[in-house]
């Protein structure tokens, strides 16, 4: 029975034990692999908690680098700022400004519209220039030559024994047309304001003598064209340029050209854009303000008209007979002589209102920022007079 019983129990009792070391073994192996996937995961967590930490730490870095960078903008920004604003306010050029021998600014220094004299001046002659308490003009009794004198007539000085018009005081230098003759130009010139040195630019004869901007524009005869045109000459680099529009004679606004020719007024700019015609008005006084082409006709018989480039409307602003005349942004400025004894000066509106005479006589109206300068001449004696825009007071100016 025992022997039976341990014959027929024996492979039962060694697969039980089987099957309980294969169970136990079991468990002990799936500790092990837990154990091992728990240590792999943790070393996972921990590998990507140290990547968040070194990417938070890279974002911080480039945040920091960022705001660095920023900040240095920020500094270039105020140094930049910094320099704008000190070519801003730079003094204009002619007055009291530092330029090199060529009359043209250093890098630090900018061009302002202020600088030369004004379009409107050159229209009515360009003989007299005024930068801070000197006076350069064309000597009315020693046959128009260049002079220079204190605003009180001392000091007096001559800079040229040949006659010039279209003044214009850049920098160190004076801008000039040399004449041959009282009509008749022959060229293109500038000389030092102490008088020490001087050139012939051009020796051509130019006419109509203008500054904008670092550049001086003319009209001048050319080999390629039949007719007179429109000359740029840069005082940087001494670039000529031709711009497309034949004329005797222009007047300027800002970038605006009107220029007149054998159908009439004309409107451009100094880029040489596409023409747009203004009228076909007859030849006579004119002069470009703003947005206003005011012009007489032939004598100035008929007074003086305004055309509007806002509304393309021509307007008879002053019907009195007009025997020269300037303008200015706010007024016009204009004598209405029929003779010699009724010679006066007058001022008014833009829209040729609210007249009021200014009881100084002058035989040319120059127009500067609070002053009008003008030439009395009589019989030989002849003298300058400087009158306030403001209240009309005139002081009389005799050169020493």
């Amino acid at each position: 029975m025992k022997q039976w019983f341990i014959k027929t129990c024996s492979p039962i009792i060694l697969v039980v034990s089987a099957v309980f070391l294969l169970s136990a073994c079991s468990e002990l192996l799936e500790g092990i692999v837990s154990e091992v996937l728990n240590q792999a995961t943790e070393q996972t967590n921990d590998e990507e908690t140290e990547h968040e930490t070194n990417e938070g730490s890279d974002h911080s870095t480039s945040n920091n680098d960022s705001n660095s960078n920023g900040n240095d903008n920020d500094v270039n920004n105020e140094a930049n700022d910094s320099q704008t604003n000190g070519n801003t306010n730079n003094e204009v050029i002619g007055e009291n400004d530092s330029n090199n021998d060529d009359g043209v600014t250093n890098d630090n220094e900018v061009y302002t519209e202020g600088a030369g004299n004004s379009s409107n001046n050159v229209r009515v002659g360009g003989k007299y220039h005024i930068v801070d308490d000197e006076i350069f003009f064309a000597n009315h009794k020693e046959n128009n030559h260049l002079y220079k004198m204190n605003d009180d007539g001392s000091n007096s000085s001559q800079l040229t024994n040949h006659s010039v018009r279209d003044i214009h005081v850049i920098g160190d230098w004076v801008y000039y047309i040399e004449l041959a003759g009282p009509y008749e130009e022959k060229s293109l010139n500038k000389i030092k304001i102490d008088g020490t040195d001087s050139e012939v630019i051009i020796n051509e004869p130019v006419l109509d003598l203008h500054y904008y901007q670092g550049e001086l524009l003319f009209v001048m005869e050319n080999e390629e064209m039949q007719a007179p045109h429109i000359h740029r000459l840069s005082l940087d680099n001494d670039n000529l340029e031709i711009l497309p529009y034949a004329t005797s004679g222009f007047s300027m606004s800002g970038d605006n050209i009107v220029f007149y020719s054998l159908d009439g007024y004309n409107l451009g700019d100094i880029h040489g854009n596409d023409v747009q015609h203004m009228s076909d008005e007859g030849y006579g006084e004119f002069i470009f303000e703003g947005t206003d082409l005011y012009f007489t006709r032939g004598d100035g018989g008929t007074g003086l008209f305004r055309f509007s480039t806002d509304d393309w409307q021509l307007t008879n602003v002053i019907e009195d007979r007009i025997d020269y005349f300037n303008v200015d942004e706010n007024s016009i400025y204009f004598s209405t002589a029929a003779s010699e004894a009724q010679r006066n000066v007058y001022k008014s509106d833009r829209d040729g209102n609210n007249v009021e005479p200014i009881n100084s006589v002058i035989y040319s109206i120059h127009v500067f920022d609070s002053i009008l300068f003008g030439e009395f001449m009589r019989q030989g004696y002849v003298s300058y007079y400087m009158i306030e825009k403001a209240t009309f007071n005139s002081k009389e100016i005799v050169p020493d």
